[in-house]
């Protein structure tokens, strides 16, 4: 089985490490981040896909072709056009079904395992607070689209079939022009074919200071 890494982006608020560093290099304890990412992969894959982009030749060279025992390829996406737009370009490279997770969350292993279990799948967490782009979830814990008013947040980790390129990848306004959302395009694919919510048991994303500080408290605390 296959999974890709989402690992292309320039970690603009990790500022001033990701001036000269991606940040999936960026430490949380001993280990870089994408190292704890990978360690959290499933035993089912065998072969990973990391979407490089910004400095993304700094990734190459600590990962190589191999890392624990399993084949890493590099798949480049030369414009930053959101996450759907990153897993477009390993599109012909995968067999169906596959794991996609963020190169700057940090997921558990039986989380991602219990994942595999439902093809057309994705990570979930139940927050305190409302989020933009909230999960809206049915009775079925199936993803219907996203609600402001929503606590369940989007951990980043799903489990995709081929039908997922079938949608038409949906773009979502930035700053500085339009991305390609890989979540809005499968909440457009979820209005006919059901994509199950399933609940992380543990969820620390890596995106703000703030952020990384708790999670370098957390594993330290783990020691």
């Amino acid at each position: 089985m296959q999974a890709v890494i989402l690992a292309a982006g320039k970690g603009l608020r990790l500022r001033p490490f990701t001036e000269k560093h991606p940040k999936p290099l960026i430490r949380i304890g001993d280990k870089a981040l994408l190292e704890h990412t990978l360690a959290s992969l499933p035993d089912q894959i065998e072969k990973v896909f990391i979407i490089i982009g910004y400095l993304g030749e700094q990734i190459v060279e600590h990962f190589g072709s191999t890392w624990n025992n399993r084949r890493v390829h590099y798949v480049k996406q030369t414009e930053l056009l959101g996450t759907g737009d990153a897993l477009l370009r390993a599109k012909d490279l995968l067999t169906s079904p596959f794991l996609v997770v963020n190169g700057d969350d940090l997921y558990t292993k039986a989380d991602l395992t219990n994942l595999l279990e439902t093809p057309n799948s994705m990570l979930v967490w139940p927050s305190q607070q409302p989020s933009t782009y909230g999960i809206v979830r049915d009775e079925d814990d199936l993803f219907r689209g996203f609600s402001s008013e929503s606590s369940l947040t989007n951990c980043g980790a799903y489990f995709l079939t081929d039908k997922y390129f079938e949608t038409k990848l949906v773009s979502v306004s930035v700053p500085n022009g339009v991305e390609y959302s890989l979540p809005h395009t499968l909440a457009e694919m979820a209005k006919t074919e059901p994509v199950k919510l399933i609940e992380a048991t543990r969820w620390l994303p890596v995106g703000t200071p703030e952020q990384l500080q708790f999670a370098n408290t957390y594993f330290a605390n783990k020691k």
